[in-house]
């Protein structure tokens, strides 16, 4: 791991000696924390700069993931480089290509520092060149200001009669990314119950849609009183479930 990191240190800064801001040469490489608390990055309106990255021969594809952050324009500060096997010496080419894109405004805001952090990973293969699309995302507002007494949580809340178990998104699960989502349902007189909101999500933007459609499938024992009740639940995503 020493090897690698100095042999990047070395690539990145030979790349970065004819490229202006906003990139910080020589770049870190990213550490766990980082990682797991960026977010997916939005869709990419300019891809222009993906024609830097080098033309890839190998059997596989390879690819390199760049944790930014977005300035209001929409382009990346570069924050730093994530190191795994699936680089392969592309992180220093991915740093120059990141550097050059420019993002739609994220659907969900990730607040860890200023700018947030999201996590852009690029991969190539035989000249083509592409950037992960973010994942779906919910038609759920963000849940406003409610009276301690209008909604039943944390130990309040009865167990489901039935409960799915979330699918594991697939972009989430190949950064080994885990978080949680608090939602707040309406629970009807049947027992079926609707999500109307999301209260927080970490790290936002992986995990929301997943969290909601299985939520969607949950059923309580009916209400004793008159009118839906509202809930407000969690969903985990860990690797080892």
């Amino acid at each position: 791991m020493k090897t690698t990191l100095i042999f990047l240190a070395a690539m990145i800064s030979l790349a970065g000696a004819a490229l202006a801001d906003p990139v910080t040469w020589p770049v870190p490489p990213c550490g766990p924390a980082s990682v797991a608390t960026a977010s997916p990055a939005p869709a990419v309106n300019d891809s222009a700069s993906l024609s830097t990255l080098p033309f890839v021969t190998t059997v596989l594809p390879i690819s390199a993931a760049v944790v930014v952050g977005l300035n209001k324009d929409g382009t990346a500060s570069v924050r730093c480089v994530y190191v795994n096997e699936r680089s392969r010496g592309l992180e220093g080419a991915a740093v120059v290509a990141v550097a050059g894109l420019k993002f739609a405004t994220p659907r969900v805001a990730n607040t860890a520092i200023e700018g947030g952090r999201y996590l852009v990973r690029i991969s190539s293969y035989f000249g083509v060149s592409w950037v992960r699309p973010p994942p779906p995302q919910p038609l759920l507002p963000p849940c406003g200001y409610e009276g301690s007494d209008a909604v039943i949580a944390g130990d309040a809340v009865p167990k489901p009669v039935h409960r799915e178990a979330p699918h594991y998104p697939a972009a989430a699960e190949g950064e080994g990314i885990e978080g949680d989502v608090r939602v707040r349902l309406d629970v009807f007189s049947s027992g079926a119950v609707s999500p109307s909101c999301i209260v927080e999500a970490t790290a936002p933007g992986w995990f929301e849609a997943a969290a909601v459609e299985a939520l969607n499938q949950w059923t309580f024992n009916p209400p004793s009183d008159v009118g839906p009740r509202r809930y407000e639940v969690t969903v985990r995503f860990r690797m080892e479930n």
